[in-house]
């Protein structure tokens, strides 16, 4: 089987990190992209996913196989305070990087947490 490239966004933080870790000390994968915003190093690209030109050209260019998309804002207080640039990320860019994940074949994993999704009204329906 041929080895994939996946890519993580949200790569800084405290969970992207760990996958990071986790997905770099595999041998399964051809190759291991990390994004984020503010920091960038051995394997991290530096995008500002909120920039949508730049969320698609991050895909285009490195067309990676899995996308495991962990970027977002997740503080109440951030979100309430700036509640455009929060949907932006949260969802506008979410959209731009499964679009184009879908023009190179690729597949996203996204996760969320329970400050989005707090698990007491299932089952959520997915829309396009």
């Amino acid at each position: 089987m041929e080895k994939s490239t996946v890519m993580i966004t949200g790569a800084s933080g405290l969970l992207g990190r760990a996958l990071m870790t986790r997905f770099s000390s595999s041998e399964c994968w051809k190759k291991v992209i990390g994004t984020a915003f503010s920091r960038s190093g051995t394997n991290l690209v530096q995008v500002d996913l909120t920039n949508l030109d730049q969320a698609k050209k991050i895909i285009l260019d490195n067309k990676p196989d899995v996308l495991v998309h962990a970027a977002a804002q997740r503080f109440p207080d951030k979100m309430q305070k700036d509640p455009e640039l929060a949907r932006r990320l949260n969802v506008d860019a979410t959209k731009v990087l499964a679009e184009s994940l879908k023009d190179v074949g690729g597949k996203m994993l996204y996760i969320s947490t329970d400050y989005v999704f707090d698990g007491r009204n299932p089952p959520y329906k997915v829309t396009y």
